[in-house]
């Protein structure tokens, strides 16, 4: 018995899983934070808000709804092509070819989303680089160029920034300090979504390789149950000769 459920179990599509959706938890939670702590430091030093910030928080939402329901399905194909499964229910020709079709759509699909979390994760290096660059900054001693009198021009960040007022992109004394405070927290948790994002797109890489190695096990699986009836057909006739 455990030997045939080991048998019957996609071990590389599991981690897989297992990652996507690790991966995914993580991204979400620390994303909500980060974006949630971002606008509030935007708020609190330069008195502005993003107008696309409920817009992202339910694309986060959708991604993570996608990105779950997408691990099941996946999954569930791993399972009904793995070993004595995959003999079981891909016997007739028309239900091979169901699931070749099946295994090549999700490659696309699988492929269009690992684009999308390239995508992702570069955003995610983008992010963590600026707050590195503004954690470098509150580092930085009095004496080096940008930092006057216990203050701290992000003046030449302005035209990433336009909705925020030039004048208050001058951070200075207490707000300073709350300014470092709280982006060493932000840059913190931009590092673990870079992390986990890169996680779920091993995790895509992992399902690609599944798929493909799925795909071909049922491409041979046919050419072999042809060969075997070519076989059975030859015996048939060879045991209707006369002798």
């Amino acid at each position: 018995m455990g030997e045939r459920c080991i048998t019957r179990t996609p071990f590389a599509s599991l981690i897989a899983t297992i990652m996507c959706v690790i991966g995914v938890a993580i991204y979400l939670g620390t994303m909500y934070a980060a974006v949630e702590g971002s606008m509030d430091l935007a708020y609190e030093q330069f008195g502005a808000r993003v107008d696309w910030i409920d817009a992202t928080k339910i694309t986060m939402l959708v991604v993570g709804c996608t990105m779950g329901v997408l691990a099941f399905i996946l999954l569930l194909l791993g399972f009904l092509t793995t070993g004595a499964t995959r003999d079981v229910i891909y016997t007739s020709s028309k239900s091979r070819t169901g699931g070749r079709c099946a295994l090549g759509c999700f490659v696309v699909i699988t492929y269009i989303i690992g684009v999308a979390w390239i995508l992702i994760t570069s955003l995610m290096a983008l992010f963590m680089a600026c707050f590195l660059v503004f954690w470098g900054y509150c580092r930085q001693d009095r004496d080096m160029p940008g930092v006057n009198d216990r203050c701290l021009d992000l003046q030449q960040f302005h035209f990433m920034f336009p909705m925020f007022n030039k004048d208050q992109m001058l951070i200075c004394q207490q707000a300073l300090q709350n300014f470092c405070k709280k982006t060493d927290e932000l840059y913190g948790l931009y590092i673990v979504a870079y992390c986990s994002s890169t996680v779920v797109l091993l995790s895509l890489v992992t399902y690609q390789i599944c798929l493909a190695a799925n795909l071909t096990r049922l491409k041979d699986a046919e050419k072999i149950r042809a060969l075997e009836e070519m076989t059975y057909i030859d015996m048939d006739e060879n045991e209707m000769k006369p002798v």
